[in-house]
């Protein structure tokens, strides 16, 4: 069983790893137009952000825990990108949701919309 074990010194940044991403995942989505200066843009964030990371884990700096590596320990953990996925998923699956709604909700709306009225005025 292929394991790797992280510190708790990381949590902090499994959170803020998840915060990056979501947040850019979210911009995307939300976007009005897709142009190749945004997803530059945003995959330049990410990016950069583990780049940092990466580095930053290479210091050799005691603090309250050893950070000496973690961030590569982390990236090197399968369980970790399993939950990047699924962090991602269940975080983005309302805003799909509700973008889809409206689309789905024009398809039905008139011919329920129709018949109900027709029945209601036809009761009175």
């Amino acid at each position: 069983m292929l394991t790797t074990v992280i510190p708790e010194g990381c949590y902090g940044a499994v959170l803020f790893h998840y915060l990056v991403l979501v947040v850019n995942l979210k911009l995307w989505l939300h976007a009005r137009y897709h142009t190749a200066a945004l997803g530059a843009s945003l995959g330049l964030s990410v990016g950069l952000y583990v780049l940092f990371n990466w580095l930053y884990a290479l210091v050799d700096v005691k603090f309250d825990g050893d950070i000496l590596g973690t961030y590569t320990r982390l990236l090197a953990s399968p369980a970790f990108w399993l939950s990047n996925v699924v962090v991602c998923v269940a975080v983005l699956l309302p805003d799909f949701c509700i973008r889809l709604y409206p689309d789905l909700m024009k398809r039905k709306a008139p011919h329920v919309a129709t018949e109900e009225v027709v029945a209601t005025v036809s009761r009175l």
